[in-house]
């Protein structure tokens, strides 16, 4: 079992520098949410949780330890279906120059052009990975259904 850690949400309520080892792993335990799964596509029972917690939350920051870590970003993309299906979120900003972006946005929304060459013409080789091309095609399927499937 995986836990999602809410870091730069719940870290600052309290500082844990002067905290033993042990209080800290009782914090980080009372604290966080288990996941089951860390690919999209498996369901949202184990993030029920958050939908507490982001409640009144309008935008949600993503980030990574790494650019390169396959997992950070099947996360990502686990968690952008939770926002957008459950919780009704309905955009997403990536750390990447605006103008190279716009070919995505024109796949996404209209479907214009290719994954691969949108992808690859925002000039950015980290975001050019499987894991984000995969997350592309799942918003641009997601913008193609012909009913909404938000909840929110």
């Amino acid at each position: 079992m995986i836990s999602l850690f809410l870091s730069n949400l719940l870290w600052g309520q309290e500082m844990m520098v002067s905290k033993t080892d042990s209080e800290i792993i009782e914090w980080v335990r009372q604290n966080s949410v288990p996941i089951e799964h860390v690919e999209a596509e498996n369901g949202f029972s184990d993030l029920r949780p958050l939908k507490e917690v982001l409640k009144d939350v309008k935008v949600v920051g993503l980030g990574e330890n790494t650019h390169g870590t396959r997992e950070f970003f099947q996360v990502k993309h686990r968690l952008l279906e939770f926002l957008v299906m459950e919780m009704g979120f309905q955009g997403f900003a990536i750390e990447a120059s605006y103008a190279n972006c716009m070919p995505i946005n024109d796949y996404v929304l209209h479907g214009m052009g290719n994954r691969e060459t949108v992808l690859t013409g925002q000039g950015y080789v980290v975001w050019d990975t499987q894991e984000l091309s995969e997350m592309i095609d799942w918003m641009r399927a997601y913008n193609h259904r012909p009913y909404p499937l938000s909840t929110r």
